[in-house]
């Protein structure tokens, strides 16, 4: 299959291989089956020299990067005050959120996020205690709800949203976070390692 096959005449529906993932390698100018397996599915699908095909390319994620992921949570709930009691999904999160390191940017008014934010207010504190925000809620009715505010919604980082090289550049970017606000005696690449040296856990 090579660079220039980029459209195939549609597969019948009752094709099992039409949604089998197929290995191909790169080399120069083409990609080729990498196992025997491969090569027997693409010949299932009667390709000709010269046709055109729609591929799909996705670059699959090493398993070795969720180890890491894990034992660097775990290295940071057991020096970081703060992340003691925390899973290590929630130590990452907290720290994509912290960090906006591999994070949606989103926007919202202040009017908006105060009307979001009110009812959950209201329900945590003692009756006719919410009346003290009267004053917030006056100012922000009064012309300053127009005003943008900013916050991180964290991405998944599972191997089914993203490739290795993306997964990197977040996994760096948070090393560097811990670095610069928790152990500034460190830097992101010692924060990395001795993440690698922590002891396999269960993620």
């Amino acid at each position: 299959m090579t660079a220039q096959q980029i459209q195939s005449p549609p597969i019948p529906k009752d094709n099992a291989y039409a949604s089998q993932p197929i290995s191909l390698r790169v080399v120069k100018g083409a990609l080729v089956p990498v196992s025997d397996a491969d090569t027997e599915t693409l010949r299932r699908f009667r390709l000709r020299v010269g046709q055109l095909v729609v591929a799909s390319i996705d670059r699959p994620r090493h398993p070795e990067g969720l180890r890491l992921l894990h034992s660097f949570a775990q290295l940071i709930s057991q020096n970081v005050e703060g992340f003691e009691h925390h899973t290590a999904h929630q130590v990452i999160k907290k720290l994509q959120a912290q960090s906006g390191v591999g994070c949606t940017m989103i926007s919202t008014s202040l009017r908006d996020f105060w009307r979001t934010l009110l009812p959950s207010i209201s329900d945590a504190l003692a009756p006719g205690a919410v009346n003290g925000f009267e004053e917030i809620s006056d100012m922000v009715n009064a012309g300053a709800g127009d005003r943008m505010i900013t916050g991180y919604q964290p991405k998944s980082l599972s191997a089914a949203t993203m490739d290795d090289s993306e997964f990197q550049e977040i996994f760096d970017g948070l090393c560097r976070y811990v670095a610069l606000t928790y152990w500034p005696s460190m830097t992101a690449e010692q924060v990395a390692e001795t993440a690698r040296l922590m002891p396999d856990s269960t993620p």
